[in-house]
């Protein structure tokens, strides 16, 4: 059985940036992806993968910051799909954690059933592998499985729209 070489990608990276309406909205965009991220590296890390991007040590340090791609080999033990899986529901869990704490801080104001199937629906999270028989093979393989995740990341998910009717003043739109 082969070992696989497993690329992630999270976002909205451009998502983040469009909304961000000052500098320190801009950083805290970047260290929520990035903090994400790393979660998402750890939770394969821990369920026996080699992170080749970013490098393990990169995940200790609280203050440092990793991108928003994800590069591992599994091993034969650790199907890709099972490594998705357990990488998303990192991610999610991440998010949800930022996205409680400021549902409670603007619980007041907002329509919290309008709020909660927005969140669900924030993040991006693509997936690919590929078998990776030996160490001779990897640039070839790396090669392929970025190619076939920029292509999972060219088809993307399009959810049917949960429309919410709110009323609405024919003067100001």
């Amino acid at each position: 059985m082969p070992a696989y070489l497993m690329a992630l990608a999270l976002g909205p990276v451009q998502g983040f940036i469009a909304a961000a309406r000052r500098t320190r909205d801009l950083w805290f965009g970047s260290r929520l992806l990035s903090d994400i991220s790393k979660a998402a590296a750890l939770e394969i890390r821990n369920a026996g993968g080699d992170l080749i991007f970013p490098h393990s040590g990169a995940l200790l340090d609280d203050a440092a910051g990793i991108a928003n791609v994800i590069l591992a080999k599994l091993p034969h033990t650790l199907q890709p799909a099972v490594g998705r899986q357990l990488a998303y529901d990192a991610a999610i869990r991440c998010w949800k954690q930022y996205a409680d704490k400021a549902r409670a801080i603007a619980a007041g104001i907002i329509d919290t059933r309008i709020w909660d199937e927005q969140a669900a629906d924030v993040i991006e999270f693509y997936a690919a592998a590929v078998p990776l028989d030996s160490d001779d093979q990897y640039e070839a393989a790396r090669r392929r499985v970025m190619r076939l995740l920029a292509g999972r990341k060219a088809c993307r998910n399009f959810q049917r729209s949960q429309s919410h009717r709110l009323p609405k003043s024919s003067l100001d739109g």
